[in-house]
């Protein structure tokens, strides 16, 4: 890896209970972001009052196949406001696991550049050299390379 390419590296290691680590993790993306998707696995999943409440920062509910995890029925994108920022810190890393919305994955000027995969607790990022070296001073293993775009399967 040189000093400016960046590539996506994945870290299986974030066990739950690490709150911390989420957290920092969380805030790095909402630093970058300005649409956030969730993987919807059931069809037939409740609507919750929590969910409802976010609706009017619903932009787009699709299937699409250039997904870093594509898992399940369909995604919903949703602007990332302030609302869904608190949405999302309101949640344990565990809670994602199971959760109506699943495998949360952050975009930046229509690219995914952090996505998550709960049932296999995976956390996939886009990252040059300087902030892999940065993360993995705060604990995180971001080991495994998974090339310059995950989406298209190179």
């Amino acid at each position: 890896m040189n000093e400016t390419e960046n590539r996506f590296y994945c870290d299986d290691s974030l066990k739950y209970g690490e709150e911390e680590k989420w957290k920092y993790l969380i805030e790095y993306a909402f630093e970058k972001a300005d649409f956030v998707e969730f993987n919807i696995l059931y069809s037939n999943q409740e609507i919750t009052n929590e969910i409802e409440s976010l609706s009017e920062f619903l932009v787009e509910k699709s299937k699409r196949s250039e997904k870093i995890y594509a898992n399940g029925n369909y995604f919903v994108r949703y602007e990332l406001t302030d609302k869904l920022k608190e949405f999302i810190k309101s949640k344990k890393y565990e809670d994602w696991n199971g959760f109506n919305y699943e495998d949360i994955s952050f975009m930046k000027n229509g690219k995914e550049f952090f996505a998550t995969n709960t049932h296999e607790n995976l956390v996939i990022m886009e990252m040059n050299k300087a902030l892999k070296e940065k993360l993995t001073k705060k604990g995180f293993d971001f080991w495994c390379d998974w090339g310059i775009n995950p989406a298209k399967s190179e």
